[in-house]
């Protein structure tokens, strides 16, 4: 069978939804599919490309068991509406050109920017009659309106809606992560339930079962001492991961030496956190980068508690792929979320950790105070964190699910789902 990927981002770039779509890449073309990605100019998380590639217009690369079609694109260097906007046009444009000029396949799997990106792509595909396999990752433009980047009032906001829902009716199967996705899907955009099938984003969890320990080399390298409690967001440094609320928190923490906060990893936000650390003299927070994605199991097991922040309505929908890492690394996590979302939901019932209200340092800074004189408490609920990973979001048990439903949905099944 002949496949197309279609991938906003992919590896190297160090996100989970790339490494999952190398995942699908490879594992299709294992089972002997003929397969071409269709993807990006490696440039996440800092807008500039990555070493050892060139941006232009059509770069093809052959690896050993599938090849990769990278199309031009603009950047977005600061992650702003607009700069996200342009970036995500320009890659639709370029990648629908792509595959306008290639034979067609039997089947698409498309797991790409949403809106523009996903209709220009669709358009065509439809047009030659070709399935499409999208995966809906986030709900749009309910997830920027929750962001304050666009009110539901505008006509571009309807826009948005009406174009999603076109895009959506031309797919034959739609993946979402959770229920309370799917259920939006149907009760939002009037999606036929047979269309959907859930299946969470997953994890290869072999380099987390290896790191039980902490390795002291962290911090000797980083010269901090092993006796301090570290509490670690890990991750990209951007606007949406709500990374400000670790630095008001660390100023309330100012007076406590056997606190640390440490911000692991590199983004848009992570030079104007540097400066604010310069300019506050916080001692008690540390941002190291970059955070490579083989490092990730290493650096989280470091950590005596992982920290992770959400707020507006649709980022309770789903847990967030950072969720999961923090989970596969056997640590609590503290969770500055709506209690009443999907991420709150999976913490209490995998008992593996805190839940407080978004946007509050305060509860922040207090929590860590009374975690550091009890440590004691966290082990437990960090065995519990992995063992609920491991039977819901592990690599060996989902990719399977995810490569059945692309080779069901090929020519010989067209038509016959609305």
């Amino acid at each position: 069978m002949k496949v197309y990927l279609i991938s906003a981002v992919f590896p190297p770039e160090p996100l989970t939804t790339a490494m999952t779509s190398g995942d699908v890449a490879s594992e299709m073309a294992r089972r002997g599919h003929d397969v071409t990605v269709f993807t990006t100019f490696p440039n996440r998380p800092s807008g500039l490309i990555s070493q050892g590639y060139k941006r232009k217009l059509w770069d093809i690369e052959e690896k050993t068991d599938y090849r990769i079609v990278r199309t031009w694109h603009t950047l977005s260097r600061r992650s702003s509406f607009l700069s996200r906007t342009l970036e995500n046009i320009t890659y639709g444009l370029s990648s629908t050109l792509g595959l306008l000029l290639t034979k067609p396949p039997d089947v698409v799997y498309m797991n790409t920017w949403p809106i523009f990106a996903q209709n220009l792509n669709s358009l065509l595909l439809k047009a030659r009659n070709i399935p499409i396999v999208s995966y809906v990752q986030d709900v749009y433009p309910e997830s920027l309106s929750a962001k304050g980047m666009l009110t539901r009032q505008r006509f571009s906001f309807r826009l948005a809606v009406q174009l999603d829902i076109a895009h959506l009716k031309r797919c034959y199967t739609i993946l979402t992560l959770t229920e309370s996705m799917c259920n939006l899907l149907i009760s939002q955009r009037s999606v036929p339930k047979a269309k959907i099938k859930v299946i969470p984003n997953w994890l290869d969890e072999s380099p987390y079962l290896k790191m039980h320990t902490k390795d002291h080399s962290f911090f000797t390298e980083h010269k901090i001492n092993p006796d301090i409690f570290i509490a670690m967001f890990a991750g990209s440094l951007t606007m949406s991961a709500g990374v400000d609320i670790y630095v008001a928190a660390a100023k309330l923490l100012t007076e406590r030496t056997d606190i640390i906060l440490l911000l692991i990893g590199d983004g848009t936000s992570r030079q104007d956190i540097e400066n604010q650390i310069v300019e506050n003299n916080l001692t008690n927070l540390r941002v190291i980068h970059p955070l490579l994605p083989n490092d990730v199991p290493r650096v989280q097991a470091v950590a005596d508690i992982l920290m992770m922040s959400l707020s507006g309505e649709m980022a309770q929908n789903a847990a967030p792929s950072k969720q999961m890492s923090y989970m596969f690394s056997g640590r609590p996590i503290l969770a500055s979320i709506n209690k009443n979302g999907t991420p709150a939901k999976i913490i209490e019932k995998a008992k593996a950790g805190f839940i407080i209200p978004p946007d509050n340092p305060g509860e922040i800074a207090s929590l860590l105070i009374e975690l550091s004189k009890k440590r004691f408490v966290l082990t437990e609920m960090g065995e519990n964190a992995q063992k609920f990973a491991l039977a819901n979001y592990s690599k060996s048990m989902v990719l399977p699910k995810i490569i059945e439903v692309i080779e069901a949905s090929n020519r010989s099944g067209i038509g016959s789902r609305r």
